[in-house]
């Protein structure tokens, strides 16, 4: 049983009883860290200038690639502008006005938005109940004593 590898493994991370006590070794001092030119040097001019060299001619390729990206997902996507300018350019007041009348068809009515009036409207109405709760109750208590001095003043 003594003799198993993993015994004499786990024995020999547990201190013994009956041995004598070791002297704990005197901490040394830690070395000095190094100094923040060792760790980053001053660039020669000529590193710096290399570097900003490719760094600007990086920007410039990311810089046309990101607008060639841009322009053409503009132009497949988005056909108001193309509108727009179509209106300005039309040359007779006839085409101007078919023009405007086509975009009139094309923009949404405040009639018919119902996102407008089921979500965001009810959403801002509860925001603002909820805010004015939490942050000034006299509020409320303002309105009530207005509703109540109403229904008497109605009821007179």
């Amino acid at each position: 049983y003594q003799e198993h590898p993993m015994v004499r493994r786990i024995s020999s991370l547990v201190p013994r009883m009956n041995a004598a006590p070791t002297p704990t070794p005197t901490p040394t001092p830690a070395p000095a860290p190094p100094s923040y030119d060792e760790i980053y040097p001053d660039p020669s001019p000529a590193d710096l200038k290399m570097t900003s060299t490719a760094r600007a001619l990086g920007d410039a390729i990311i810089d046309s690639k990101c607008a060639a990206a841009f322009d053409t997902s503009t132009k497949l996507t988005d056909d108001r502008p193309a509108m727009i300018r179509a209106i300005a350019e039309a040359s007779t007041k006839e085409q101007h006005e078919q023009l405007r009348l086509a975009h009139a068809r094309n923009v949404k009515k405040l009639s018919n938005d119902r996102r407008l009036f089921f979500v965001w409207i009810p959403l801002l109405i509860l925001v603002v109940i909820a805010m004015t709760k939490d942050r000034a109750p006299w509020v409320l208590e303002c309105v009530r004593e207005a509703v109540v001095g109403v229904q008497g003043w109605m009821a007179a």
